[in-house]
C-alpha cells in the first residue's frame, strides 16, 4: 500500500545578514522550509506566520575595551533585568493584573512587524498572514523594527501548516538583532541611545 506524502516538518530560521532599509529601521529576513514525511519538499503548502513579544530587557550599553589597550572601543549591552512580556494572553489589551510595572501600558510595546521579504519569493502575504511554499518547499518573510528596539526585546515566531486535518507548528525565539557596525563605532551612541527604552532599574515592577 502506498503511503501518501504529507507535510511533516516545518523549520524556520533567520538569514545571516541584518538589513537596514533606512536610518530608523532594521529588517531581518527569515526562511521557512516544509518537507513531507520522507524528507522531500512540500510545495504549495499554506504556512501561517505569527509573532508575539515574550520578554523585554532593562539595562544600558557600556563602553568595553575589546582590544585590551585600556580604552573602550565598542559598546556592549549590560542587562539589569529580564522581564516577561506583560501581555500574557497576547490579546493586545491591558487586562487586570498585567500592568506589572504600573506605567499604565503593556510592556514591551508592539515593536516589531511581520513584513514581506525584500528580495526573495514566495513571500509573506500581508493580507492573509500566510506564505504558499514554492516547488522546493521554501517561503520567505521578514521582521522589521525600529533600531532603538534592538537588543531590548525578545520575540517568538510561530509558523504552522494544516495538512489533512493535522496542524504542524514550529517556533523560533530571538532577541531583536543589532547591526555590529552600529555598536562598534564607540563613542558614537548606539541605536536609540545608551539606555533601554524600558528603563535601567533592576526590577520588573519599576517603570524606571
Amino acid at each position: 500500500m502506498e503511503v501518501k506524502k504529507q507535510a511533516s516538518r516545518l523549520v524556520v530560521g533567520p538569514a545571516k545578514d541584518l538589513l537596514a532599509p533606512n536610518n530608523s529601521q532594521y529588517q531581518q529576513g527569515f526562511v521557512v522550509q516544509v518537507t513531507d514525511n520522507e524528507g522531500n519538499p512540500a510545495p504549495a503548502t499554506i504556512v501561517s506566520v505569527e509573532m508575539v513579544p515574550v520578554r523585554y530587557f532593562k539595562g544600558q550599553y557600556q563602553g568595553f575595551d575589546s582590544s585590551g589597550d585600556g580604552d573602550p572601543d565598542e559598546w556592549r549591552m549590560v542587562y539589569s533585568a529580564s522581564c516577561e512580556a506583560e501581555d500574557v494572553n497576547h490579546n493586545g489589551v491591558l487586562d487586570p493584573g498585567e500592568d506589572i510595572n504600573g506605567n499604565g501600558t503593556l510592556q514591551p510595546t508592539n515593536q516589531a512587524t511581520l513584513a514581506q521579504h525584500p528580495s526573495e519569493t514566495p513571500t509573506f502575504n500581508l493580507g492573509t498572514g500566510q506564505i504558499i511554499t514554492d516547488d522546493s518547499g521554501f517561503g520567505f518573510f521578514s521582521v522589521t523594527y525600529p533600531v532603538s528596539q534592538a537588543v531590548w526585546s525578545r520575540m517568538r515566531i510561530t509558523v504552522s501548516a494544516n495538512v489533512q486535518g493535522t496542524e504542524d507548528r514550529e517556533q523560533y525565539e530571538f532577541t531583536l538583532f543589532v547591526a555590529e557596525n552600529d555598536i562598534s563605532n564607540f563613542p558614537e551612541a548606539p541605536p536609540g541611545g545608551t539606555g533601554s527604552p524600558y528603563g535601567t532599574v533592576a526590577s520588573c515592577s519599576s517603570p524606571l
